[in-house]
C-alpha cells in the first residue's frame, strides 16, 4: 500500500517538462554560484574600493526589491516559457560583455555596475515567470514534491559550487568564472524553450491585466497575516546578512590576506 506522505519522485521525474525545468534551474544555480565569487572578485580588482564593492552588491539586489513585486503581476500576461528564455539569453549577453571587456582590460566600475543592474533586472522577471510555470507542468498531487525537490537540489548545488567557485577563480581566473556563468545562461534558455506546455491564453482566452493581477496579489497578502510576517522575517534576515555579503571580498583581501578560494569557502 502506497504511503501518500512519501513524495512520488518517480512519477515526478517521469514528467519531461518538469525534468527540463529542473535541469535549467540547476544549471542557473551552478552558474550563479561561480559568478557570485568571480564577479565580486572582479569588482574589487578593478576598483580597489570596499565602498564600490558594497555599492555594486546593492545594485545587484535592488531589482529584487523594487522590480520583482511588480514583475510578478506583469508576467501573468506573457508566455512564461519564452519570457524565461529571453531573460536567460539577455543575461548571457550581459555577462559575456563583462567577460570580454574584463579580458580586454576595458571594463570600468561604472560599466560593471550598469551591466550588473541589467542582469539583476532580467532575473527579477525570470524568477516569477519560473514560479508561475511550475504549476503548469505538474499535476496538483505532485506540486508540493516538485517544489521541494527543486528547492533542495538548488540549495545543494549552490552550497557545493560556492566552495568550488572560489577554487575555480583562484586556479583559472575570474574571467573563466564569468564565462562559465554566461554559458550556463545560454544552456538554461535552450532547455526552457524545449519545454512543451499549454499556457493560459494559448487558446485565445483573454489574458489578465497587469493592474488586476497586482491588485489580486495585494488583496491576497493583506488577508493572510502569516504571509506578511514571513515576508518581514525574510527582509530582516537579508538585511542582517547584507553588510557581510557586500564587504566579504574586501574583508578577505585586506584583513585576512587570502584569495578567491577563501571567499568561496566563507560563502559556504
Amino acid at each position: 500500500m502506497r504511503n501518500d506522505r512519501v513524495p512520488d519522485y518517480r512519477g515526478l521525474l517521469a514528467l519531461l517538462g518538469y525534468r527540463r525545468l529542473l535541469l535549467a534551474n540547476l544549471v542557473n544555480r551552478f552558474g550563479d554560484s561561480v559568478d557570485a565569487v568571480a564577479q565580486v572578485w572582479i569588482v574589487y580588482q578593478i576598483s580597489g574600493s570596499a565602498s564600490l564593492s558594497a555599492l555594486t552588491y546593492a545594485l545587484n539586489c535592488l531589482p529584487s526589491v523594487l522590480v520583482q513585486p511588480f514583475a510578478g503581476a506583469l508576467v501573468e500576461a506573457w508566455p512564461k516559457r519564452w519570457l524565461m528564455a529571453a531573460c536567460d539569453w539577455a543575461r548571457f549577453l550581459f555577462v559575456l560583455v563583462i567577460a570580454i571587456c574584463y579580458m580586454a582590460g576595458t571594463l570600468t566600475t561604472g560599466l560593471l555596475m550598469l551591466l550588473t543592474l541589467c542582469i539583476s533586472t532580467a532575473e527579477a522577471f525570470r524568477s516569477p515567470a519560473g514560479t508561475a510555470l511550475m504549476p503548469l507542468l505538474l499535476p496538483e498531487r505532485l506540486y508540493d514534491a516538485g517544489i521541494s525537490l527543486s528547492q533542495s537540489l538548488g540549495t545543494t548545488v549552490e552550497l557545493v559550487m560556492f566552495g568550488l567557485g572560489g577554487l575555480l577563480v583562484a586556479s583559472w581566473g575570474a574571467a573563466a568564472g564569468v564565462l562559465i556563468d554566461a554559458a550556463t545562461f545560454l544552456l538554461s534558455g535552450l532547455l526552457i524553450v524545449s519545454i512543451r506546455v499549454r499556457e493560459p491564453g494559448a487558446e485565445g482566452k483573454k489574458r489578465p491585466r497587469w493592474s488586476a493581477s497586482l491588485r489580486e496579489g495585494l488583496l491576497y497578502a493583506r488577508g493572510h497575516g502569516a504571509l506578511i510576517r514571513f515576508c518581514l522575517v525574510a527582509v530582516l534576515l537579508n538585511a542582517a546578512a547584507a553588510p557581510t555579503n557586500a564587504l566579504l571580498t574586501p574583508l578577505v583581501v585586506e584583513c585576512l590576506h587570502r584569495g578567491a578560494e577563501f571567499v568561496g569557502a566563507v560563502n559556504l
